[in-house]
């Protein structure tokens, strides 16, 4: 028998091993930094040009982040490294990010006996990196001093000390000057000493950017910006740094921008810059914008064929890091350029070049922005848009947990207040239902010649003429909405067909339609000021395009053309706040979500919990008595009907029966709803609703808050009102949600052997983008828990490395199979955590363990996602064909919504056939869910989910699968369901409660809208196969469409609400889900029978 014990596994960046074919050469020095390797390229061409090459060492570059494949490490240094005789790396973020490269340089040093200096290239002394260098304490200080001052004289400095101490000859270098470590700019004088306005009160904008661009002359585009600011009257001043985390240099920085006092800034440099101790950055203090520009660092062939847009490395530094700061996406204005590679070097030297048609589109915002500041509130044009989503005639203005009537109307009043003119608040939905906008076709003909035509051929491939548009009338369209004062009020219209409008809605492949297109186009000749999207969520951050980084071939770049927008988002939704931050470039202000209500337990319930009381304190009582009590709860359940609500399978033994009715009494009376629904501005934090919302509109910098739950302990999110932001994707999962996700594994595999008596083989588990962001990766954790993995971090960054493989000893169970399918949106923002689970399943596979303990070592791809470029299920609403034809298609569409399978190459390719051959052997899904104020009634999402991995697997296996509901809401507390559990659950203590009914009744038509829609999205389950009690169904019906009170209300705030209810129910009992004891469903039908 073999002993295997824990192993460490650090991450492989690259996905394919490189090859750099360099010849050995005398010196050799690596960076992550191609501005460091220039200027030594720089330095050591100058050498030769002063001196010979005869009297200067050869040399060889080379940037790590080609060298992070073991296999593309081991060929440089087979190749080039073992036959050097200097050595020098310097190395951004600490041993954890090169392990293997370290290691492998130590044992060459020690074996060639080459000498090897190892410096940190962020400026902090690191004692790690210290021990694989082979240099006196001295020189290796001296090094990284003068690696810090950075240019080419620094650089000649280096090559001459690092070939003394390879005993090599380098002519001494006389001439040394030292910039300072920041400073002003000029891009016709360079460095300054102080700041001027060359023309009084003209308007400036700041430009930050590294210090090193500047000394490897590495500054096309930011001086490209200074002259094209100017042509537009605007001066532009520059600010070069090291760093803006550096204490001094923040003070200074802070106290310069005082000084020059820009309408804007650009900030070039990446990551956040905000001091641990007052929560600010240098660039904050003075209130103006901030924009984020990004001088990428892939060439732009490579951005031109990449759907994301941007690599993993300038995503996280120059769009989620810097959203911390608050700063706005200000787009890209620079790729690396495409060289040669230089024949003595055999490194290509990679500058910045500018890419002007981007560029344009930066300056464009920022002048956007700042005439929200310079121009009068009387005289800004705002368009107001709502969201129709998701496409049902009773669903217009729906946002997610926000009422957008009164939210708009009372946010009307108070911009009135502030200057915005706008005639009657009060009536602006009445007035909007009744109102129409006239496009002519002759207008929208001429606005389409600014469309480039790839993507007009592509609008009329997919939809066809004019005349086919659903809003098209006598040669024009025809959209909601009208003009009021400076004003527009407008709802957004469908993206697609109106029957297909949920399925369009997160489909990246498929164009807008024609009036949608129009409606956009047509509001740029309006020369509107500023966007306001009502609430959670529209369809423009969705078009088709790029993830980050647009261009204008990308729709939302295309239709909002820089304009800025205004976005109040639901507070505990990051996932979807990043889409419309990274896509929009918005400022999405946060706003609370509902208030929560505990759960007041109906009699019948109440009555049964007496009995369970008296039950437990029964110890001393004779057994007759005890016996007598413990029938009277199962007889009394049963009355009750919970036994079709607590298990699919009947349950024989009286004991078990007991704990799962004490289980479902307790979890109920312990529950918390969301309790109606919330109004933009007011509340708690309602004066910080509306000082965000009106600081945006008058161009002020937007303080940047952090998103999640207000119900989960998160009181940082308080107040809202701020620009919120999401998480750095490469500090997940946290340490803390993984210690949460190896609890919930622990609870699940515990209640698992519990009603099975071994443990599962094999799981699918479904990852979802927001919730990760919010949970800080505990649901990714517990599949890493479930394989036996854990997580390496980083010591000083926090962020993940690599993984650490428990033995079986250890683990003290067997390993259990896990298939993960993921949402678009968790694919794209956390491609990391693919290669992590990826990488480890492979190592695992490896293991000298039995296939019975160890499932991974049967390989096949075991992480699925949509297709590249889409989102969502896309489910249809209406039923097609029978009951049983429907429900086919349901998990036809999920498998096919979902059979897209990751590979070694970070790409994923289609293989349904894959993903069906996992589902044969699974043995149910579970889904977490971490929100108390939501619930799988909230949303279409969890049913399309949830109902079509049932419908597929059912399909596929011949047997319903088991669900497991695993509630993590209840911070620290994860408590397991079965589905049919948790539906039960929200339907006794919400849908069918008479306060939750009352609680939107407050909301009118909005609310109308709510209680219709979470009983179509109950309705969905039904559909797609998974069991919905009949008594059940007869409670909710009794609470609404039964109850006169409730049908009068929806019958008066919102008709086609009413109507959409009585369609529902109807369906249900066509379909044979529902057998009511009702003669007529129909409101009106029932008014007549009962006189």
């Amino acid at each position: 028998m073999h002993i295997v014990f824990n192993e460490d596994h650090y991450l492989d960046n690259a996905s394919v091993p490189i090859d750099l074919k360099q010849e050995p050469a005398d010196l050799v020095i690596l960076s992550f930094s191609d501005s460091d390797l220039n200027a030594f390229a720089n330095a050591w061409k100058k050498t030769i040009r002063d001196f010979g090459k005869t009297s200067v060492p050869t040399l060889r570059l080379a940037n790590i982040k080609q060298l992070t494949h073991n296999l593309s490490i081991d060929t440089y240094f087979e190749k080039t490294i073992s036959k050097s005789k200097g050595i020098l790396v310097r190395l951004i973020g600490g041993e954890q990010y090169w392990p293997y490269g370290l290691n492998y340089l130590k044992s060459i040093a020690i074996e060639k006996k080459i000498p090897v200096a190892v410096i940190p290239a962020d400026g902090r002394e690191d004692k790690v990196l210290d021990s694989y260098s082979n240099l006196p304490k001295s020189t290796l200080d001296n090094l990284k001093n003068l690696c810090d001052d950075g240019g080419e004289l620094s650089a000649q400095a280096v090559l001459a000390q690092m070939a003394l101490a390879a005993s090599l000859h380098f002519p001494a270098i006389t001439k040394f000057s030292k910039l300072e470590s920041h400073g002003l700019y000029c891009n016709k004088k360079g460095p300054l000493e102080n700041f001027s306005q060359s023309i009084k009160n003209k308007p400036t904008v700041c430009l930050i950017f590294y210090r090193s661009y500047l000394m490897a002359d590495d500054l096309e585009p930011i001086n490209h910006l200074f002259g094209a600011f100017k042509k537009r009257n605007i001066q532009c001043i520059g600010i070069f740094v090291n760093s803006l985390k550096i204490k001094s240099t923040a003070q200074w920085v802070e106290a310069k921008l005082q000084e020059i006092s820009p309408i804007a800034i650009l900030n070039a440099t990446a990551f956040s810059a905000k001091s641990p101790e007052t929560g600010k950055s240098p660039l904050d203090h003075i209130g103006v914008p901030v924009f984020q520009i990004i001088l990428s660092t892939s060439k732009k062939a490579s951005w031109s064929r990449n759907a994301i847009g941007l690599n993993s490395s300038d995503l996280a530094m120059h769009i989620a890091i810097p959203e911390v700061d608050g700063r706005i996406n200000g787009g890209i204005v620079s790729f690396k350029s495409d060289q040669t590679i230089d024949p003595e070097l055999q490194f290509p030297i990679s500058k910045h070049k500018v890419e002007k048609t981007l560029a344009i589109k930066v300056i464009n915002k920022v002048q956007k922005w700042c005439a929200l500041k310079s121009k009068k509130n009387e005289e800004k044009k705002i368009a107001i848009v709502l969201s129709s989503y998701p496409g049902r005639d009773f669903q217009l203005a729906h946002a997610l947990g926000l009422d957008t009537i009164k939210s708009t109307t009372h946010i009307l009043h108070f911009l009135r207040k502030h200057g915005f003119k706008f005639s009657q608040p009060d009536l602006f939905f009445e007035k909007l239902q009744k109102s129409k906008i006239e496009i002519p076709i002759i207008l929208y003909e001429k606005l389409l010649n600014n469309v480039p035509l790839q993507l007009r051929a592509e609008l009329f491939k997919t939809w066809g003429s004019f005349e086919e548009d659903v809003l098209f009338e006598n040669n024009k369209f025809v959209v909601q909405g009208y003009k009021d004062e400076n004003f527009f009020v407008l709802v957004q219209p469908s993206r697609g067909l109106i029957e297909d409008k949920k399925a369009d809605y997160h489909d990246l492949a498929k164009p807008p339609c024609h009036s949608y297109v129009a409606l956009y186009l047509w509001l740029q000749t309006q020369n509107i000021d500023a966007f306001l999207h009502m609430g959670t969520h529209g369809s423009l951050e969705w078009l088709p395009g790029k993830a980050v980084g647009l261009s204008d071939r990308c729709w939302p770049e295309l239709l909002v053309n820089n304009t800025p927008f205004i976005y109040p988002f639901i507070v505990n939704d990051p996932g979807e706040a990043s889409q419309a931050k990274r896509r929009l470039s918005a400022i999405t202000l946060g706003h609370m979500p509902p208030k929560i209500r505990n759960v007041d337990l109906p009699k019948e319930l109440r009555d049964l919990e007496f009995l369970l009381d008296e039950y437990s304190t029964s110890g001393d009582l004779n057994q007759i008595r005890k016996e007598r009590i413990e029938k009277k709860i199962i007889h009394e359940a049963k009355k009750i009907r919970l036994d079709q609500e607590l298990s699919v399978e009947p349950i024989t033994s009286d004991g078990e029966w007991l704990t799962k009715i004490d289980s479902f009494v307790c979890d109920l009376k312990e529950s918390q709803f969301s309790n109606g629904l919330h109004i933009f501005g007011k509340g708690t934090c309602g004066s910080s609703e509306l000082n965000g919302l009106i600081g945006c509109l008058e161009g002020k910098r937007i303080d940047s808050g952090p998103s999640g739950s207000p119900y989960r302990n998160r009181t940082d999110i308080k107040p809202t009102g701020r620009n919120i932001f999401a998480v750095d994707p490469r500090s997940i999962p946290t340490k803390i949600a993984f210690q949460s996700g190896q609890s919930m594994a622990d609870e699940f595999l515990r209640q698992y052997l519990q009603d099975n008596g071994d443990y599962p083989k094999n799981l699918t588990i479904d990852l979802w983008g927001s919730a990760s962001m919010r949970t800080g990766g505990q649901e990714y954790s517990m599949a890493l828990a479930f394989a036996g993995l854990v997580p390496i971090w980083d010591s000083n960054s926090a962020r993940i490395v690599g993984f650490k493989i428990l033995s079986l000893a250890e683990l003290g169970r067997p390993r259990i199979d896990i298939t993960i399918r993921e949402s678009g949106l968790f694919r794209d923002i956390f491609p990391e955590l693919n290669k992590l689970f990826f990488d480890a399943i492979d190592k695992l596979s490896q293991r000298d363990e039995t296939l019975e303990d160890n499932p991974y070592k049967s390989k096949g791809d075991r992480i699925f996602a949509p297709k590249p470029g889409s989102f969502g299920v896309n489910i249809s609403d209406k039923v097609e064909g029978s009951l049983l034809e429907h429900t086919a298609k349901t998990g036809e569409r999920w498998l096919k919504s979902s059979a897209w399978a990751y590979q070694k190459n970070g790409q994923f390719d289609e293989n349904i056939e894959s993903l069906k051959k996992r589902l044969t052997n699974t043995a149910g899904l579970i889904h977490s869910h971490d929100l108390c104020e939501s619930d799988l009634l909230s949303a279409k999402d969890y049913a399309d989910h949830i109902g079509g991995f049932n419908a597929a697997a059912t399909d596929i296996q011949k047997v319903k699968p088991k669900l497991y509901h695993l509630d993590i809401s209840f911070d620290g507390k994860p408590r397991v369901r079965s589905t049919n559990q948790e539906l039960a659950r929200i339907i006794r203590g919400k849908l069918s409660d008479d306060r939750w009914v009352s609680g939107m009744m407050d909301h009118g038509y909005r609310g109308a809208a709510e209680i219709t829609d979470l009983v179509f999205n109950m309705s969905n389950f039904g559909k797609s196969g998974v069991t919905l009690p009949n008594h059940l169904i007869d409670m909710v019906f009794n609470a609404t469409l039964a109850n006169t009170k409730v049908a009068d209300f929806l019958a008066k705030e919102n008709k086609d609400a009413l109507v959409g209810l009585e369609n529902t129910f109807s369906e249900l009992r066509e379909l044979g889900l529902w057998k009511s004891y009702h003669n007529s469903i129909r409101h009106e039908e029932r008014l007549i029978e009962n006189g």
